[in-house]
């Protein structure tokens, strides 16, 4: 059997060039490869947002994030607090533009799955599923606060983008 619902999410918040905001671990100890502390908040919320969803958003199953290359330190550092906070393991073991790999896995689980990710690769994640949805191009630029959900419909899958609203300047899913 294979999921009903997957829910892919960006990492949270990470430093920008020519921003005063830095990257910290989870320390408090400067980090560039780290999420910024409005990243660590973000990952915060969505522990509770995920122990107790809403908007038709479900408790995943399973988690996975993207474990080496781009964004993967910060994949796993959003995600921990998730897996956490609901009693999951964390599957780390994709690199992160190993989409076919990671998905082939996915498509094994049951139920919900939700999975931590670097935004310029999300898309190629959704397109190495059968009967893939079409969906935007990218993942929108600076963005952190977005759930792309693919729901199970017959042999294929149905495309939505929800918003989080979990931190003050969250907007509506514009995509």
């Amino acid at each position: 059997m294979q999921p009903f619902k997957i829910l892919i999410i960006r990492h949270a918040e990470q430093p920008c060039l020519g921003l005063p905001d830095r990257g910290v671990d989870e320390s408090g100890a400067p980090d560039a490869d780290s999420l910024t502390v409005q990243g660590w908040q973000r990952a915060g919320a969505l522990a509770r947002f995920f122990a107790k969803p809403s908007g038709g958003v479900e408790r995943p199953d399973a988690i996975y994030a993207a474990a080496t290359g781009s964004g993967g330190r910060r994949c796993i550092e959003t995600a921990t607090p998730i897996a956490a906070s609901l009693g999951r393991g964390l599957i780390t073991q994709f690199a992160t533009d190993d989409a076919r790999g990671v998905m082939a896995d996915v498509l094994r689980r049951q139920g919900v799955v939700l999975m931590v990710w670097e935004h310029e690769v999300i898309p190629a994640l959704v397109r190495s599923l059968p009967d893939a949805p079409p969906i935007p191009e990218k993942w929108p630029a600076g963005r952190f606060d977005l759930i792309w959900e693919l729901r199970r419909a017959g042999a294929g899958w149905q495309f939505a983008v929800l918003p989080q609203y979990l931190l003050a300047g969250d907007g509506p899913p514009a995509v």
